[in-house]
């Protein structure tokens, strides 16, 4: 009867090594597309989603990993950029059965007059001309590209508030798949900034003073008003301190203030 209680312990012995050398394996990838994009690897905790954090054209972008939770846990791979219209907001995602019994008791479902990506996929937002206009052919194509990376139809794209958020199911743990989920949200990113030069300011009108319900757009924590946060001196928007000096200059797309006000003492930079 011995034997059986070690043959477990033998066998949890082995499962917890082999997770180990995995999650090793994949910090490696991690740190090594951090290292293509010029950013920075977090492997993450308890408490912190493992990610990688660049810039790109002014904006901050994330890429980290969501977990659904429970006995049998969907991961999704999502990339997150910073976008400065804060009061658009448009979701998009595969036409599914779902969608269909949602349409039918009334659900929004807005035409952009593109039949094949109107066919494809559910569209909902407000100020459905911007929503036309972001969604220009372009931006479709991305979007194509992202529904059908990696072989599976799920891809679910948000503008809202003051962020972008692309959704992509799989766990992605090598280099190539990230950089592939890479280049495809940068592609949507840049169609999508470049559709709204004529008719949009990338920079936030009225930004806040850092406070305890504020979010860091470098490292997307939030942050409370300490010697450790700071705002920028033209459009104060607030950051940790080391995000800014690991930066260089203010996160918000557009603005590129390199003098920051530090929050209690009020110094310049």
């Amino acid at each position: 009867m011995d034997a059986i209680p070690f043959f477990l312990l033998i066998v949890v012995i082995a499962f917890i090594c082999y997770a180990l050398v995995n999650s090793q394996n994949i910090g490696r990838e991690w740190q090594r597309f951090a290292s293509l994009r010029g950013g920075r690897y977090d492997s993450g905790g308890i408490f912190r989603r493992r990610r990688v954090t660049w810039n790109h054209a002014g904006s901050p972008v994330t890429i980290d990993i969501y977990a659904t939770g429970g006995k049998n846990s969907t991961y999704f791979t999502q990339m997150h950029f910073h976008w400065p219209d804060r009061s658009f907001r448009l979701e998009v995602y595969p036409e599914g059965i779902m969608a269909r019994m949602g349409k039918f008791f009334g659900m929004q479902d807005v035409q952009i007059g593109s039949a094949w990506f109107d066919q494809r996929f559910v569209i909902t937002g407000n100020r459905e001309e911007d929503l036309r206009r972001l969604l220009n052919a372009d931006v479709q194509t991305a979007i194509e590209r992202l529904r059908s990376l990696w072989g599976n139809n799920s891809i679910y794209v948000s503008f809202n508030g003051d962020r972008i958020l692309i959704k992509k199911l799989r766990f992605a743990k090598t280099s190539a798949e990230l950089n592939q989920f890479a280049e495809l949200g940068i592609r949507l990113f840049d169609a999508a900034a470049g559709s709204f030069d004529a008719g949009i300011e990338f920079l936030a009108d009225q930004a806040e003073d850092a406070s305890d319900d504020a979010v860091c757009q470098i490292c997307g924590e939030h942050l409370q008003i300490s010697e450790e946060s700071v705002s920028c001196k033209r459009c104060k928007t607030p950051h940790h301190r080391d995000c800014w000096e690991y930066y260089g200059a203010c996160s918000t797309y557009g603005c590129g203030e390199r003098r920051y006000v530090r929050a209690l003492a009020m110094k310049r930079n």
